[in-house]
């Protein structure tokens, strides 16, 4: 049986911080100097497809269908909403014919009858739709909706909620991705039975350490535990 972490007090919380901060600095060098990935911050389709299919894989298998989306889509990709999103499954022919042509043929967990991650896609899209909220703005402005939420953990394979924080990240707001990457990381600096909103927790705090954004410190957390190094402003393309 799992033992729930203990609660983190005042001083264990700022003590766990620091050496995250710390760390990350040793690796990756003043933390003013790193880049915070721009996500899509006025395209909610772009976040729900990265967030869906980036689990579970390596992220350059969830950047090309991101990148054959945006082929598809041409600039109107930049601006998508849950709408032009499903509108998308139509046009070319429901959901195994988007899988083929845009997304993959990955599935939402390990199983031969798991249903493909472009039907969470669409599952998620619909949902989003049915609640009202239809741009990457009224995302942002209704993240912390339990409504919302609810729809999307409730989609096919989605109840961890990582997929949820991703893209939140994705579309602006200051939260943290609790995924395996940033998990080795808390491991590789000793700190391996934290629970996820503890995590989330002690990356904001190591960010207001380092005086930089959540989202800045949580792509810096990602980037080390996947064995790189926090990418600089110059870096990014």
């Amino acid at each position: 049986m799992s033992v729930a972490p203990r609660p983190l007090s005042g001083a264990r919380r700022e003590h766990m911080a620091q050496r995250v901060a710390h760390e990350l600095e040793r690796v990756g060098g003043p933390a003013s100097h790193w880049a915070t990935p721009p996500g899509y911050p006025n395209s909610l389709a772009l976040c729900i497809i990265d967030s869906i299919q980036s689990i579970g894989v390596r992220y350059s298998a969830a950047a090309k269908v991101v990148s054959r989306y945006r082929a598809l889509r041409g600039a109107l990709a930049e601006t998508d909403g849950p709408a032009d999103l499903l509108d998308t499954f139509r046009e070319v022919g429901g959901v195994e014919r988007w899988a083929v042509a845009v997304g993959t043929r990955q599935r939402a967990w390990a199983r031969a009858d798991a249903p493909l991650k472009a039907e969470v896609i669409r599952v998620i899209a619909s949902d989003l739709m049915d609640v009202g909220v239809l741009n990457a703005s009224s995302f942002r402005s209704r993240y912390v909706d339990s409504a919302v939420k609810y729809r999307w953990l409730n989609a096919p394979g989605q109840r961890s909620g990582i997929s949820w924080r991703y893209a939140a990240l994705l579309s602006g707001v200051e939260t943290v991705k609790p995924d395996r990457m940033v998990r080795r990381f808390f491991s590789n600096v000793g700190i391996d039975t934290a629970s996820d909103d503890q995590l989330v927790d002690l990356v904001a705090r190591a960010a207001q350490i380092l005086n930089i954004t959540t989202r800045t410190c949580d792509h810096a957390v990602w980037q080390v535990g996947s064995g790189r190094t926090p990418r600089t402003e110059s870096q990014v393309e």
